[in-house]
């Protein structure tokens, strides 16, 4: 039953934080428009795909509450797939950013527009796009996605010999993290391109 409502939860926490976020790490107004669409399109690749782990990962805990462990196994390799290939996207973003910048970002802008974050690192997300700038940011935003890639495979590893709360609260941890980072990613990307909060 616990294991359940853990699945429930994240279920509507990943609904809710991809309504708010406007995109995982999303540059939508940021960039010129037809010098940068290249750039815009490789980021929006990268967050579709990271979605598509992301669902897969909620397969996952499914298939586990059904003891469905070889539908967890394969929905695992499909999941580490997916995020590997956004972390892919996202790395070859970040080089196509690489000479732009982050100029004189308002933190009370990016902090109202990635739905009012309560979590200590937003103002270190901020401080990254000040000092290293879209190729920093999106660089990380792959980083998160490798991360959930190694913590899908280690849940599916784990659970399989003897489930344990700490497998889920490591899993859960990384896909929270993910999206706590990727939507300030947003805001902040948002923000250089002149979107203000309603």
């Amino acid at each position: 039953m616990v294991m359940k409502t853990i699945g429930l939860a994240v279920c509507l926490a990943l609904s809710v934080q991809q309504a708010s976020a406007r995109g995982f790490c999303n540059v939508d107004h940021y960039g010129e428009e037809e010098k940068d669409k290249e750039a815009r399109d490789t980021v929006a690749e990268a967050a579709a795909s990271f979605y598509s782990g992301a669902g897969r990962v909620m397969h996952m805990l499914a298939s586990f509450e059904r003891n469905e462990m070889e539908e967890l196994q394969a929905s695992v390799k499909t999941a580490e797939a997916y995020f590997r290939e956004s972390a892919s996207f996202y790395k070859k973003a970040a080089d196509q950013f690489a000479d732009q910048k982050l100029e004189n970002l308002d933190s009370e802008i990016v902090w109202a527009m990635s739905a009012r974050p309560d979590f200590a690192g937003w103002q270190a997300v901020v401080a990254e796009a000040d000092q290293g700038g879209p190729a920093t940011l999106l660089a990380g935003c792959g980083d998160k996605a490798n991360d959930l890639a190694e913590a899908s495979v280690r849940f599916a590893s784990e659970v399989s010999e003897s489930p344990r709360t700490e497998s889920f609260s490591r899993l859960l941890r990384s896909l929270s993290a993910a999206f706590d980072y990727g939507r300030v990613v947003s805001a902040v990307f948002a923000a250089a391109g002149g979107e203000r909060p309603q």
